[in-house]
């Protein structure tokens, strides 16, 4: 098993999700627009500002079996730096009523930056969906419309009013390079992803 992939400016964000007994993860990629190393403190302040901006986009889209249980920021430029944790107290449960899909239905949403080739260009898998947002194999127009303002506040946020300022960056783990994110476009077929199925992908 290959170990931990270190790459300069490299801030992994991670969603921590709770449903069905299960903890799902959701990842984004950013770059501080520093040179100096982001202190504990100042990854802190981040995930809670991220929170205050995509917090109520995330309840919007999410199935209300779905609850938040923390973020945590991690500085991936080499081992041993910072490292931060937030328990949000608002937002934290799925604003949409009804039965869930089953945990593994997830949407893709392809990130872009411009540039050609696999290693310019990430996905992330959405999940959280309710019955009412599938129209056969098929999302909704108005649940797209939902997971697209998502999308939106992971991509534009940028802590601009705090000591960190940061942007949306694709990550290659075999070159070992970031890539700004320019666009991104969401799939409007349901794609399955195994391990989010209950107990699975923990």
């Amino acid at each position: 098993m290959p170990g931990t992939i270190y790459v300069g400016g490299w801030l992994r964000i991670v969603l921590y999700i709770q449903h069905e007994g299960s903890i799902m993860q959701l990842p984004m990629d950013y770059t501080p627009n520093t040179v100096s190393a982001p202190t504990a403190a100042q990854l802190l302040e981040l995930l809670t500002n991220l929170w205050s901006f995509m917090g109520a986009a995330w309840a919007a889209q999410n199935a209300n079996s779905y609850s938040v249980l923390q973020l945590t920021a991690t500085d991936m430029s080499a081992v041993g730096r910072a490292t931060a944790t937030y328990v949000p107290t608002v937002n934290t449960t799925g604003t949409k009523a009804g039965d869930a899909l089953p945990a593994n239905c997830a949407l893709v949403a392809t990130w872009r930056s411009g540039l050609t080739g696999r290693s310019h260009r990430g996905r992330t898998y959405f999940f959280g969906f309710q019955e009412q947002d599938s129209l056969g194999s098929f999302i909704t127009s108005g649940a797209i419309t939902t997971l697209g303002t998502l999308v939106s506040d992971i991509l534009n946020f940028t802590n601009g009013s705090g000591a960190v300022v940061v942007h949306k960056v694709i990550v290659s783990r075999t070159l070992r390079i970031l890539t700004s994110t320019t666009s991104f476009f969401i799939d409007n077929a349901f794609d399955s992803q195994r391990r989010r199925l209950p107990l699975r992908g923990q």
